[in-house]
């Protein structure tokens, strides 16, 4: 079963307090696989961290990316782009060298964002590409960037997860969750290679790819997370009463129960995640 519940946005997610729970503790999870570090580290190998800077990131969700890498580096000017604002912080929360607009990145900028950032962040986008919206995105990104600018791209690599079990596990693993996130989005195969050509068509020049995984001790957290996003995809669909929809919405909580006895069981999710380096050209 692929995840084809999407609302009007294309969005399969919620944007309430417990959307926003799953986004952040998401994000701190995410960022122990990079050293606690928000900027890979051939980004700050590119640039003198000491300068100040302008960075966007795209897709923000709860802007948690944006106020970490300004806490850290209080001299840069961050900027948070998302198409909805209704899970951004109160603005009383926010710091001075945050700024955060309402924009879907899957259409142009407005111009008087064009060739201003010298960085662009994008995280957790998969669920909402496609090979051709890929494309879309990647050059709208491309047209904020200086000439010289970085983009830096972190995400699930969907066609490479697997179900792991330990050794002796009493329940039997089913495999229905890992073929479900395999095929999100469907597509993936044609257009996410394991190298950092897959930014190559659309004109950027390739820096560093680097692929991250999990270990035991991160797998209790991940199913947390995973767990999470199923219960806010079957919460996002409780309102329809189109029969193949309610049909679907009790798969999915027949498939929630399954995966929530397994994963007390010890069984997870393999799921590798890329981290992209590139740079648009001089």
């Amino acid at each position: 079963m692929s995840l084809d519940v999407y609302n009007d946005s294309g969005y399969i997610f919620n944007r309430n307090v417990k959307s926003s729970v799953r986004l952040n503790y998401q994000h701190y999870l995410i960022t122990q696989l990079t050293d606690n570090d928000v900027l890979h580290k051939s980004t700050k190998e590119l640039i003198d961290v000491s300068a100040p800077h302008r960075v966007a990131d795209v897709g923000t969700g709860t802007a948690i990316w944006p106020l970490s890498l300004a806490r850290a580096l209080p001299h840069w000017q961050v900027d948070g782009f998302d198409i909805s604002g209704d899970q951004y912080p109160f603005a009383g929360w926010i710091p001075d060298n945050v700024n955060l607009y309402e924009h879907d990145t899957f259409q142009p900028y407005p111009e008087e964002y064009h060739g201003k950032y010298d960085i662009i962040n994008i995280r957790f986008m998969m669920t909402l590409l496609s090979k051709e919206k890929y494309h879309i995105l990647l050059q709208n990104v491309k047209a904020l960037l200086k000439p010289g600018g970085i983009l830096q791209w972190l995400d699930p690599i969907p066609f490479n997860v697997k179900a792991v079990a330990p050794e002796g596990m009493d329940t039997p693993f089913t495999s229905t969750s890992a073929a479900m996130w395999t095929k999100t989005p469907p597509d993936s195969t044609e257009w996410i290679t394991l190298n950092g050509d897959m930014v190559k068509g659309d004109g950027y020049e390739p820096v560093a790819w680097e692929e991250l995984h999990f270990d035991d001790f991160h797998r209790p957290i991940w199913n947390h997370c995973t767990l999470m996003s199923l219960a806010e995809i079957i919460e996002n669909l409780a309102q329809s009463t189109d029969e193949a929809v309610v049909a679907k919405r009790e798969a999915l909580r027949t498939q929630l129960r399954g995966w929530e006895a397994e994963c007390e069981q010890g069984a997870s999710l393999d799921t590798p995640w890329f981290f992209i380096v590139a740079r648009k050209p001089l």
